[in-house]
């Protein structure tokens, strides 16, 4: 007899539709709110391909503030499937409806504000797991160190420890971690961690918020095969860090830098080579800060330069600072740019740009990424062959504009999307690939 498809089966239909969040529960300014029962959706009200797609997640990843409302004898008779859990310890009965039903768990992600012995038995009782995310209190963090023992397949680690002025050393928590991780987020406020002598041999991604300087020199300086360096805060201290010649494989690199910053950052762009991604946010722009990012011309394809205010002055200083990029990297693929409209004339200009051919993604424009309206399913309007958002809302750009900018943008062959002030138009060609 062949296996029922589970799309036929009533009782799966019914979970399906009843259990699982509409998952892009976005305002308008872009903040994710925590799931509320009216992101649940009913069978009714889910599509065939709905549930084709999010079936597997069901099985797969409990998350429990999603599915805080689902029954606890349904959790345990799907537990099985579990291998992504994540795991908030807020609530007073946790520790007895909520905690992992298995221990073969591959994801988890666990936040608290007591210390209970249970957390770290959760962490004891998952060997296997891949990635893990903390966030807890200081104290809290020292009744890891046991459970971190047996995590010899862990690859992500992602550690945010609450409370500010706390002085500790963590080489305990970290050391028997530290030689399988791959990607580390850390965020600590006024604290100083203590990773001296620590190494991380295989870690390719670095994303941190720091308060010290030495532990930035710690990280940096343990990580000798570190790609991607992210700064989550005070960029100063990883600009330091970097300047002790550190991280001499780094790819990929996105900071906020103050103009007390930029000379020294400008110099150790200067001293190095082969950057593929470079994203700062910068106080004004210079001829200093262009020459050192058109050193990594040959190796770079993403570029995002933006202001660290919310008002983005042009003037000609701006025109001359991208004119240099433009001109000298010929394999952008991929450009941000936090300017108004002044910069589409520049920027859509292909004279201006060494390879126009490989460009493929231009944003322009103040709005963060997370204000992006996505417009591949929700309309089917047009405008000189790019789709427009719904309701043709145009993010305050007239359709005069609009057209301007598209007309300039047939001259780049490859240029499938363009973002304005956070709308996003698609190429009609490209939507379907």
């Amino acid at each position: 007899m062949a296996a029922r498809n589970p799309l036929d089966i009533p009782e799966i239909l019914a979970l399906v539709g009843k259990y699982i969040p509409l998952w892009r529960c976005i305002d308008s300014q872009g903040r994710k709110y925590a799931f509320q029962p009216q992101d649940m959706v009913s069978c009714t009200q889910v599509s065939q391909l709905f549930r084709i797609v999010f079936l597997p997640i069901l099985w797969y990843t409990f998350d429990e503030k999603a599915m805080r409302s689902v029954p606890h004898n349904v959790i345990q008779k799907y537990a099985p499937y579990f291998k992504a859990h994540f795991y908030y310890g807020f609530r007073s009965d946790c520790s007895t409806d909520y905690r992992p039903l298995n221990t073969q768990l591959v994801h988890l992600s666990m936040s608290t504000k007591r210390a209970r012995n249970h957390h770290v038995q959760v962490i004891k009782s998952n060997p296997g797991l891949k990635s893990l995310g903390v966030t807890c209190i200081p104290e809290f963090s020292l009744h890891y160190s046991d459970a971190f023992e047996n995590l010899k397949q862990l690859k992500e680690f992602r550690y945010r420890i609450l409370a500010p002025h706390y002085l500790g050393k963590h080489q305990e928590l970290m050391l028997p971690i530290s030689p399988t991780l791959e990607k580390l987020h850390i965020s600590v406020v006024r604290q100083r961690l203590g990773l001296d002598g620590l190494t991380f041999p295989k870690l390719k991604e670095l994303k941190v918020g720091l308060s010290h300087s030495q532990d930035g020199i710690d990280l940096l300086q343990g990580s000798p095969n570190l790609e991607t360096l992210v700064s989550t805060s005070n960029s100063f201290i990883l600009v330091k860090a970097l300047e002790t010649g550190a991280c001499p494989a780094l790819k990929n690199l996105k900071l906020d830098i103050s103009n007390g910053t930029k000379i020294t950052l400008a110099a150790i762009l200067e001293s190095r080579i082969g950057l593929q991604t470079l994203e700062l946010r910068v106080e004004s722009f210079d001829e200093r800060l262009a020459t050192a990012i058109n050193c990594h011309a040959p190796s770079l394809t993403r570029l995002s330069i933006r202001r660290l205010t919310s008002k983005a002055l042009w003037g000609p200083s701006t025109s001359s600072f991208l004119l240099r990029i433009l001109g000298t990297c010929g394999g952008l693929q991929d450009v941000k740019i936090g300017t108004a409209e002044d910069a589409v004339g520049l920027l859509l200009t292909m004279d201006h740009w060494k390879n126009p051919d490989v460009l493929e993604n231009l944003l322009m424009g103040i709005a963060g990424e997370n204000m992006r309206v996505d417009v591949n399913r929700e309309t089917d309007e047009y405008l000189d062959g790019w789709k427009l958002p719904p309701g043709k809302t145009l993010g305050g750009h007239t359709e005069t504009f609009l057209k301007m900018v598209f007309e300039a943008a047939e001259g780049f062959c490859r240029l499938r999307t363009i973002i304005l002030d956070g709308i996003v138009y698609k190429k009609a060609n490209t939507l379907e690939q």
